[in-house]
């Protein structure tokens, strides 16, 4: 632009001095000198306008992250600015390229973690694990659906507090399982691990295994704590008959005998009512209560007729009887209970000599081998039943 603006300057001044010492040949110079500004300014739209034009549009493209393929170089100055412009686009290039990669192992790691996620959550759930997570730095605590559902409440029941926690857990064992935890969160164990009775919604108590173990940050000081519950009530009961029948049963007789015997049955069922009977006849249409137990305590014996009874399936069918739920609805007699266990009980001679039973007013909870761990109970019953019988023989016969 400078050079057409200077040959411009010189033609005027030529042209000006012409006119001053020939001016008959004035007309033929300018005509002249007018053909060649125009000549001058064709050339300045080719070789300076246009590429001006063209480095405009190429970096408009640019803002507008659309990366030109190429750019006109003009002169020395127009060229070094298009260099430099296509230098922009390459490193646009460059960086949009790396954060395609770079959003593709984005997409790759967060479908990576999802998967783990998944399995996660489907080992748990087929572990019958439930989870839970206390962040120690804000003292909220997340409880897993699966946490909230063992003990039989609703998602929005239990609230983000670790008293949630603390406070259903059973009396007995509440100060061992926090004195454990303190160890833990202050690095004396390696992982926090509690058998624990925790209470339910209707106020019944489950057996849980409680996990965990600490994550530490900054400092080496503990963040979170994260872990399981198990649900292992099924194993316990269990647990409590065959020490209930090996410890508090093994050297008792009598009275006191049968008594032990339905209070250890109707707590480890968690039911209102437990019996045991002795047949008052050779028919075995009627019974007689050797011990009963219900409402927690322990009540007056009484005989009854098995007909329209759940127990004369027990007795006259020889079988054990499960109801864990209706029981009404088949015995409309029994209205008011929801539940029955009836175990025959048999002498040396596999006579059926009378039965153990249980009336529950909530379902079953049939989660453990009622009929082979209670079959127990009834067998010690009979041996206890046949030397009663036989004491009263040899008392009659002296």
């Amino acid at each position: 632009m400078r050079v057409a603006f200077k040959i411009a300057v010189l033609v005027a001044v030529a042209c000006a001095t012409l006119a001053a010492y020939r001016p008959e040949d004035f007309a033929i110079v300018a005509t002249w000198a007018a053909l060649l500004c125009i000549a001058v300014f064709a050339a300045t739209e080719y070789w300076v306008r246009r590429p001006v034009i063209q480095l405009t549009e190429f970096a408009r493209q640019l803002a507008l992250r659309n990366l030109p393929a190429r750019v006109e170089a003009g002169g020395d100055e127009i060229g070094v600015l298009a260099a430099s412009l296509a230098e922009v686009r390459d490193t646009l290039q460059r960086d949009d390229q790396a954060r395609t990669r770079e959003a593709e192992r984005r997409r790759d790691a967060e479908q990576a973690v999802r998967e783990s996620e998944e399995r996660y959550a489907l080992a748990v759930r087929g572990a019958n694990d439930a989870l839970w997570e206390w962040n120690l730095r804000t003292g909220s605590v997340y409880y897993s659906p699966r946490w909230k559902a063992l003990l039989d409440h609703r998602e929005d029941d239990i609230g983000v507090d670790i008293d949630e926690w603390r406070d259903r857990i059973h009396p007995e064992d509440r100060e061992e399982a926090l004195r454990t935890l303190d160890e833990h969160l202050e690095g004396r164990s390696i992982r926090y691990e509690s058998v624990q009775r925790l209470r339910r919604k209707d106020g019944r108590w489950r057996w849980v295994l409680v996990r965990g173990a600490r994550i530490r940050g900054v400092g080496d000081r503990p963040h979170r704590l994260v872990g399981l519950i198990t649900d292992i009530d099924g194993r316990k009961r269990v647990e409590q008959i065959v020490v209930g029948l090996a410890e508090g049963l093994a050297n008792v007789h009598g009275e006191a005998f049968f008594r032990g015997l339905v209070k250890n049955f109707a707590t480890v069922l968690g039911v209102h009512k437990a019996f045991i009977t002795e047949c008052c006849d050779d028919a075995r249409r009627r019974v007689r209560h050797l011990a009963k137990f219900e409402g927690g305590e322990f009540v007056t014996n009484g005989e009854y007729d098995l007909e329209g009874q759940p127990c004369d399936e027990v007795i006259n069918g020889n079988r054990a009887c499960v109801f864990a739920s209706g029981l009404a609805l088949r015995y409309p007699a029994d209205v008011g209970f929801e539940s029955y266990v009836g175990i025959p009980i048999k002498d040396s001679e596999n006579t059926v000599v009378g039965h153990l039973a249980c009336f529950g007013v909530a379902p079953l909870e049939h989660d453990f081998p009622v009929e082979l761990i209670f079959t127990l109970y009834a067998e010690r019953a009979g041996l206890e039943i046949e030397r009663q019988r036989l004491l009263s023989r040899l008392r009659a016969a002296a």
